[in-house]
């Protein structure tokens, strides 16, 4: 098949105006099932372990034909001049001319090893559970890294280390890059994530050992990577029931109920796309024929990806008029020069689809970083835009360096404990450095604003540029632009149970704050 050199003005508007179907990559691997090849009508193949719905992966991008002699690759799109209509402006400026995700529908019939990725971040939504199917995710409590390592290379079970979930269809959870998971036999998902193929297997039931895996009728090699997968391992994660807390993601309605015919849920779990549910329910005396239930959408200016995941739905554009139909098991592109459309059931079952959109940086989860500094012992936390608070334990800063033989004289040396700490603290909660808008430091002392400077007589700090170093210093490592803010800690302590809803001076016009540590802090609210 030919690439066209230029797109004819037809072509153009199918392309940017249309509801576009593009062909699925099928893979065929060691655990994959029927039940991908049953709800796609597959009839000539046998089994497969993941259809690849939407790829912009250089490896496997997905294609679309034109006509019986001209196909496009997805990631050619742009090149020919349609990218602002395509993915949509500001989706094009922030992400580049790609879908800055990988939609897959999955079937496991045999256990998945127990694996991790160095690069991809993934939501698994779990779409139907055989044979009480479960899903590994994260560290049980209490699991050590030296435990671990030693269970990996001695060649156990390690799934013996790993919080099992007894999981169920609608269920959705987060897998952050560097933590352990695998999915079991009887498990069926859908998994949108980061545009990557990169996989480290841990452990993967003697596949490795050239013998006979479940259901296979010949022998088939499977390599382990034992050590890539533990260099990338996130071992500063949370772990057991803490962990699975922060992963599993809650569906929040945004627009009808049970009681009404269509109801729509939102999931905004990754920073780079967010997912909606959209379910079409049968009222009891719905069963007259040709009765149809309409969801207006419209693009606003970014593609929709819609995925079918039961039933039957009509699409119908505003623009043409045109009607396609999207059964179970479909994907449709919807560019951003569609704008408006509907969705349409007219099935007298339950319907229910997926739609995926990308998220512009304003709609993404923010957090700030909060460090507070003693003069025994320092604290790291993240407050999030909607208030939550994580936090790890505070540590006696002087101890945590005289164990590493550091020169707690050197301003770098704390610099690089700063910066150590924020990492773990973004490991722990699974947090993104892009998510991160501002670094808040509550200091010992009043700061020098004008000079931009902090001193500390505990610390190695005369007139430090520590605002200016720990931005540069964040920007060299995560490649991101931050603001740092220094206050007087006696301020930090007024602010933070002035603004937090369970603070002591919430809804208060008047108070004093009492801080007693290694120094002693009184900060004082009036009006």
């Amino acid at each position: 098949h030919k690439r066209p050199v230029r797109l004819t003005l037809d072509q153009k508007n199918f392309l940017t105006r249309s509801f576009l179907f593009f062909e699925e990559f099928l893979r065929n691997q060691i655990w994959g099932g029927r039940w991908i090849a049953s709800i796609k009508g597959l009839e000539s193949v046998n089994t497969v372990s993941e259809s690849w719905e939407i790829s912009s992966h250089p490896e496997h991008p997905s294609s679309i034909r034109l006509d019986e002699v001209n196909m496009l690759e997805i990631t050619e799109i742009n090149s020919l001049g349609i990218g602002k209509d395509f993915y949509g402006e500001k989706t094009l400026e922030y992400f580049g001319p790609k879908v800055p995700f990988i939609a897959k529908f999955l079937d496991a019939r045999d256990n998945l090893s127990v694996q991790v990725h160095p690069d991809k971040e993934e939501v698994f939504m779990i779409v139907g559970v055989r044979e009480n199917g479960k899903f590994y995710l994260g560290l049980k409590e209490g699991v050590s890294k030296e435990d671990f390592e030693k269970a990996v290379y001695s060649g156990v079970d390690l799934r013996e280390y790993l919080n099992p979930l007894e999981v169920r269809a609608g269920e959705v959870y987060r897998v952050p890059v560097g933590i352990p998971h695998s999915l079991q036999t009887g498990v069926q998902t859908i998994e949108i994530g980061h545009i990557s193929d990169h996989t480290y297997r841990l452990y993967d039931y003697n596949r490795d050992k050239l013998v006979y895996p479940s259901g296979q009728h010949k022998l088939q090699s499977r390599p382990l990577h034992k050590k890539e997968a533990l260099d990338c391992f996130n071992f500063d994660s949370l772990q057991g029931q803490e962990l699975i807390g922060r992963l599993k993601l809650r569906w929040t309605i945004i627009n009808g109920s049970l009681e009404n015919a269509i109801r729509r849920e939102r999931i905004s779990g990754h920073p780079d796309f967010y997912i909606e549910r959209i379910t079409f329910f049968r009222k009891k005396d719905s069963f007259a024929e040709g009765e149809a239930y309409a969801l207006k959408d419209c693009t606003d200016g970014r593609f929709h990806v819609l995925m079918c995941i039961d039933g039957i739905v009509e699409l119908k554009n505003k623009m043409t008029g045109d009607v396609v139909i999207l059964p179970e098991g479909k994907t449709v592109f919807i560019p951003a020069a569609l704008g408006e459309y509907e969705i349409i059931s007219r099935d007298v079952q339950e319907a229910q689809l997926l739609k995926i959109c990308p998220q512009m940086p304003e709609e993404q989860p923010k957090f700030n970083i909060g460090i507070s500094v003693g003069g025994t012992k320092f604290k790291f936390g993240l407050v999030s835009n909607e208030g939550e608070i994580l936090s790890l334990p505070e540590f006696n800063w002087r101890q945590k360096l005289a164990r590493g033989f550091q020169d707690i004289k050197n301003p770098q040396t704390i610099l690089n404990l700063f910066m150590e700490e924020i990492g773990i603290l973004l490991n722990t909660y699974s947090v993104l450095p892009c998510q991160i808008e501002s670094v808040g430091i509550s200091w010992p002392g009043p700061p020098n604003n004008a000079a931009r400077t902090v001193n500390a007589t505990f610390l190695p700090f005369v007139e430090y540029p520590l605002e200016d170093n720990l931005k540069l210093e964040f920007g060299r490592k995560y490649n991101k632009n931050i603001d740092v803010n220094i206050v007087l800690d006696a301020y930090a302590d007024v602010f933070g149970e002035l603004k937090s809803k369970d603070g002591i001076l919430n809804n208060k016009s008047k108070g004093i704050v009492l801080n007693l540590a290694t120094g002693i802090e009184i900060g004082v609210l009036q009006d």
